[in-house]
């Protein structure tokens, strides 16, 4: 299984990792079963909710920035036949 990280989480998890003397993926592991033993938490499930936010609004602008290259002005046309 891989995970994607933004570069400030993946930054975040490399220091505080170093500050434990282990290495970012055994943090990982101990975070993620943090987590999924606390699963019903409130702050857990604010976290989870807050990071599917943020990818809805990642795809959200990658599909936007793909229509914008494949059809670039479909909206200067639109306009123009009113």
């Amino acid at each position: 299984m891989a995970v994607t990280l933004t570069r400030a989480d993946a930054k975040r998890l490399g220091e505080q990792a170093g500050g434990f003397g282990i290495g970012p993926g055994l943090l990982s592991r101990a975070l993620v079963r943090y987590g999924l033993d606390h699963i019903d938490d409130p702050g857990v499930q604010a976290v989870i909710a807050e990071v599917k936010a943020a990818d809805r609004e990642r795809r959200r602008r990658v599909g936007v920035k793909a229509m914008k290259s494949r059809w670039p002005d479909t909206k200067e046309k639109k306009e123009s036949s009113e």
